[in-house]
């Protein structure tokens, strides 16, 4: 069987980078996990959603999020790759944590002058 849940994970959406770095580091013992278990599809899954996460934790380190139209893409997309996850089965689990990487990386091009 393998491990599909991110216990606690909530939805970091509205809290601070300090969440989103709790995320990604429960999302890295879910990659472990599905990795150990053999089920390697669901390991990469969690591991690629674990360093959005980690992006996340880097550009909302100041208080919540600023609303940014990308930056709310790429939360809203995140939120729904971990939920993929936490149904056990990662269908669109790849789709959603790419759109939430083009939403990070198009809000960090916006930001600069």
């Amino acid at each position: 069987m393998h491990t599909a849940s991110t216990p606690g994970a909530g939805t970091p959406a509205a809290g601070t980078g300090e969440n989103f770095l709790a995320t990604a580091h429960r999302l890295a013992a879910l990659a472990d996990a599905n990795a150990a278990e053999h089920w390697p599809s669901l390991a990469k899954c969690a591991a690629d959603l674990g360093l959005v996460y980690l992006d996340l934790a880097a550009v909302l380190s100041v208080g919540g999020p600023p609303r940014r139209p990308h930056l709310e893409r790429a939360l809203e997309a995140a939120e729904q790759a971990r939920e993929s996850l936490d149904d056990g089965t990662a269908v669109g689990c790849s789709a959603h944590t790419a759109r939430a990487r083009l939403h990070l990386a198009l809000d960090e091009l916006e930001l600069r002058p």
